[in-house]
């Protein structure tokens, strides 16, 4: 992440944590507009360039280094085009308000362009807000309607915290982080946000109570945010997912698969709130502000085989228990493993290389705090981790490393702290590679013929597939599985890296239909193949009747 990303990030969490749970006081340098509880609009400029016909108030003129502040509910704002500009703490503040439209008008240079808290029923429509350091803030506010606004050059676009029920529709954003939803309910990600808003051009993908979707590139193009609210068993590949507040949202949505994913540039590349028993694997999740968030009891999510690299935080636990992080690259990270009262989790075989903190627990600054209490490996032979700071040796063996000869583990434990360390640290490629299975997948084809398409982790001096549990099947990239017979199959993939270390892949099992046909020939090369072979018979004609003609 570049340093101005990371000095706009501490400005806004620093001023944030100010305004929480206050009323943002606008700035000193900046006069204010009021349209009073009464209805009069004033300030300390008499010459205030806003007509007022009963509820409406209407621009006829900019405005620059004012904030205005509504004061009554029922009321319409009309910039009629004009700008309303700071530099000041907030544009439009809207606190408390009901029923009140703001519309058609351009807000920049603030802190908060519109800003709602404890507001409803409100409606933002037609507005162009840019270079804010939020674009528009919702803080415990619900039911308001924002619509066919232009946010851009701004730090966070939309940012709806703690707030339900708002509806989102044909906005367009630019921003630094576009769009945030953040929530310590479940009604507080209960917001009707369509497709019709944009992110950068693509589709905003915010999903609530659904089931067995796949989500990728092909059944949901251009997707430039997704969230998955109260889901079950979803699956969700190829994407690539930049500038939000989240990469990837999972609140409240369990049994589902995040693979092979691109996700840089989010404040949180993928966060799982209140969220359990999924799979997070094969993604690259890097130059976020947080790479991994599990938080608010997440339990007994699998996160392994990801690349994490040059976020903040790669892999951060709030509040959470039973997971599993297994076979992750955690690298050049300021924390390579953060906790905060997260205990139970199994922290095995990953590669934690050259991060400025390995592991991080806020106990260790805040004593009111409990100590996480995790497991670093699964004891002798298997090990734990790799750490590049490890400054121990490997001459001995053994469950005691008190044997003679090495064993790729460490003689002596990483110490992590007084209650969490691993007994059986990795030496250098003491991990075996991962294997990864794209295709098939679980679930029945109706052709008999399917691509056999895998990934592994690191490089390799041989691969192997078993199939059906038959003899290992040499291969050196993706094959085609053809001539397969009705029923259930299973395939397995065997690799070994360039160091020797074995590994393989889990099991997957797939069904081809009865009476399954051969896949369709591609019709468009074949028609393409017979016009270059006519093609090539009407040359040759001609060059035959012309070098008959040139004889005689």
């Amino acid at each position: 992440m570049n340093a101005s990303k990371v000095i706009f990030l501490v400005a806004v969490i620093l001023i944030s944590l100010c305004v929480v749970d206050t009323q943002p006081v606008n700035s000193q340098n900046v006069g204010v507009i009021y349209l009073t509880s009464d209805g009069i609009v004033t300030s300390s400029n008499a010459t205030v360039p806003i007509q007022q016909n009963g509820s409406v108030y209407t621009f006829t003129d900019s405005i620059s280094g004012y904030c205005l502040s509504v004061q009554h509910n029922n009321a319409v704002v009309d910039g009629a085009g004009y700008y309303l500009t700071g530099p000041g703490e907030i544009g439009v503040d809207l606190t408390g308000r009901s029923n009140v439209t703001v519309k058609n008008l351009q807000i920049g240079s603030n802190f908060y362009g519109i800003y709602l808290y404890g507001s409803s029923n409100n409606t933002i429509s037609e507005n162009t807000i840019p270079r804010n350091s939020y674009g528009i803030y919702m803080y415990k506010s619900s039911k308001n309607t924002v619509t066919g606004n232009d946010l851009s050059n701004n730090g966070i676009g939309i940012n709806i915290l703690e707030s339900s029920n708002n509806i989102l529709r044909n906005n367009e954003m630019d921003n630094n982080y576009n769009l945030a939803v953040d929530g310590t309910e479940p009604q507080h990600y209960d917001n009707d946000i369509d497709d019709s808003n944009t992110i950068n051009g693509k589709k905003v993908c915010y999903l609530i109570s659904q089931s067995n979707v796949v989500i990728n590139s092909v059944t949901h193009p251009d997707v430039g945010y997704l969230a998955l609210v109260n889901c079950y068993n979803m699956t969700v590949h190829h994407l690539e997912l930049s500038g939000n507040g989240h990469g990837i949202l999972l609140a409240y949505t369990t049994d589902s698969t995040l693979y092979h994913n691109e996700v840089t540039d989010n404040y949180c590349g993928i966060e799982l709130f209140a969220s359990s028993n999924n799979v997070v694997s094969a993604n690259n999740i890097m130059d976020n502000n947080r790479g991994i968030q599990l938080s608010n009891s997440s339990t007994t999510n699998s996160i392994y085989s990801n690349i994490i690299t040059n976020n903040t935080d790669g892999v951060f636990f709030f509040s959470s228990y039973q997971n599993t992080l297994l076979l992750n690259n955690v690298t050049n990270n300021r924390v390579g493993v953060g906790f905060k009262e997260s205990s139970y989790n199994m922290i095995r075989s990953n590669h934690f290389v050259d991060n400025t903190m390995q592991v991080y627990d806020i106990s260790w600054e805040n004593y009111s705090i409990a100590v996480s209490q995790n497991t670093w490996d699964i004891g002798y032979p298997s090990g734990g981790n790799y750490w590049s700071d490890y400054t121990g040796v490997d001459v001995m063996s053994g469950k005691g490393q008190n044997e003679t000869g090495n064993d790729e583990l460490g003689d002596t434990p990483y110490i992590i702290d007084e209650i969490n360390q691993d007994n059986y640290p990795l030496m250098p490629y003491g991990s075996p590679p991962a294997v990864f299975i794209d295709s098939p997948e679980n679930k029945t084809y109706t052709v008999n013929a399917v691509s056999l398409k895998f990934t592994v982790s690191e490089e390799t001096s041989w691969i192997k597939y078993s199939f059906d549990g038959q003899e290992n099947v040499t291969v050196t990239e993706d094959v085609t599985l053809s001539y397969l017979e009705y029923g259930e199959h299973n395939i397995t993939i065997y690799v070994e890296d360039i160091n020797g270390k074995a590994g393989k892949s889990e099991t997957l099992y797939f069904t081809v239909a009865e009476g399954a046909a051969p896949p369709q020939p591609d019709f468009s090369i074949i028609v393409l193949i017979a016009a270059v072979i006519v093609a090539a018979a009407v040359i040759g004609a001609i060059l035959f009747f012309f070098m008959k003609a040139g004889k005689e």
